[in-house]
């Protein structure tokens, strides 16, 4: 009985530190997303220039694919909206990943409709990748693309990578509202 109940603490301490490393994550990268979003309205001009919402964007990629990384080693892409409707990558977890016509559909349906597509879905599945949409109150602005089939994802996974996502649009949605304020 007491190898029993052991063996039932020790499973309960493995899944509380589980659970206690996902928080210091979402922690870690709540706080790295944070710092790129504009935080006083008088801190930076009405509008921004081209150079600094690339800069930005860039940026809010690469750090959405950082942590995309920790959950998942395996190659990712970040797509925004641009204003003319279309999308586009803004950040590549590898300068080698391309993406197919295939690919580009499936991510433009997600952006569309809203919706997980690609890998292991009902939608596109005859692609390699996992189309996560980045929704806000104003609509979707873009879409999170990974190279693995959702399948084979965790719940916890697919979770986490949900946050990264609702992360990164919470931050973009800022920046882009300072470029639509000066249109």
């Amino acid at each position: 009985m007491i190898t029993y109940l052991i063996n039932i603490v020790r499973r309960q301490y493995a899944f509380l530190k589980d659970r206690l490393d996902r928080v210091s994550l979402i922690e870690e990268m709540s706080r790295d997303f944070l710092l790129l979003a504009p935080i006083e309205e008088s801190s930076l001009p009405q509008t921004i220039t081209e150079s600094l919402r690339t800069r930005v964007f860039n940026q809010l990629g690469k750090l959405a694919l950082k942590y995309v990384k920790t959950i998942l080693d395996t190659p990712a892409l970040i797509f925004f909206r641009e204003e003319d409707g279309s999308l586009k990558v803004w950040a590549k977890s590898s300068v080698d990943l391309e993406i197919t016509e295939k690919e580009n559909i499936a991510a433009a349906w997600t952006l569309n409709n809203g919706e997980v597509s690609g890998a292991g879905t009902h939608t596109c599945a005859d692609t390699s990748f996992y189309f996560i949409p980045m929704k806000s109150l104003d609509g979707i602005i873009g879409v999170l693309g990974i190279l693995c089939n959702s399948k084979d994802l965790f719940p916890e996974q697919r979770r986490l990578l949900g946050t990264i996502a609702n992360l990164t649009t919470f931050v973009a949605v800022g920046w882009m509202s300072r470029k639509a304020k000066g249109n």
